[in-house]
C-alpha cells in the first residue's frame, strides 16, 4: 500500500512541478517592467525544490516497490515449493529431472518481473492520464475534445491499418517463401 501511495504522490508531483515552471516563466517578461526578481527566485527554488522532492520519493518508491515484489517472488516460490513437494512420484517421474523445477522457476521469474515493470506504471499511467486530461480540460475544454477525438479516430485507424496490413503481409511471406 505504501508503494501505491508513493507511486500517486510521485505522479501528483509530476503534474504540479511543471505548473510551478510555467508559472515562473511567465514571471520572466515581467522582470523588466516589475523588478520583482524575489518572486521569480523563490517560483523557481519552488520548481527545484518539487523536483528534488519527486527524485527523493522515486528512490524510496524504487526500495519499496523492490522489497514488495521480493516478498511476493518469494511467496510464490514457497507456495510452488509445497506444490512440488506434494505432488506424487508418478506424477513427478513422469517428466525429466529437473524439467518440473526449471518451468516452475521460468514461469515464477516471468511472473514477478511482469509485475514489477507493469503494475506501478499501469496505476501511475492512469493517474497521469487522468491529471492532464483535468489539465487539459481547465485550459481549454475544446482543444481537449478535439485532442481526445483525434487520440480515438487515431486509435481505431490503426487496429483497422494494423489487421489489413498483418493480412497482407502473410500473404507476401507466402508468395516470397
Amino acid at each position: 500500500m505504501e508503494t501505491v501511495g508513493l507511486t500517486l504522490l510521485l505522479t501528483a508531483l509530476g503534474l504540479v512541478t511543471p505548473k510551478v515552471l510555467s508559472e515562473a516563466i511567465d514571471w520572466i517578461p515581467r522582470l523588466c517592467i516589475d523588478k520583482t526578481m524575489g518572486e521569480f527566485l523563490l517560483l523557481l527554488l519552488v520548481g527545484l525544490g518539487l523536483y528534488l522532492v519527486q527524485c527523493v520519493i522515486a528512490g524510496f518508491e524504487d526500495v519499496k516497490s523492490s522489497a514488495l515484489f521480493l516478498k511476493i517472488a518469494s511467496y510464490m516460490r514457497n507456495a510452488y515449493f509445497k506444490k512440488i513437494t506434494s505432488a506424487t512420484m508418478a506424477y513427478l517421474d513422469s517428466g525429466r529431472h529437473g524439467d518440473f523445477i526449471s518451468r516452475g522457476t521460468n514461469d515464477l521469474e516471468i511472473v514477478v518481473k511482469l509485475l514489477s515493470e507493469t503494475l506501478l506504471k499501469i496505476i501511475s499511467s492512469t493517474v497521469l492520464f487522468i491529471g492532464c486530461l483535468t489539465v487539459m480540460v481547465r485550459v481549454s475544454w475544446q482543444l481537449t475534445m478535439i485532442a481526445v477525438c483525434s487520440t480515438i479516430v487515431t486509435f481505431f485507424t490503426t487496429i483497422l491499418l494494423g489487421g489489413f496490413i498483418r493480412k497482407h503481409a502473410s500473404k507476401q511471406q507466402v508468395l516470397l517463401g
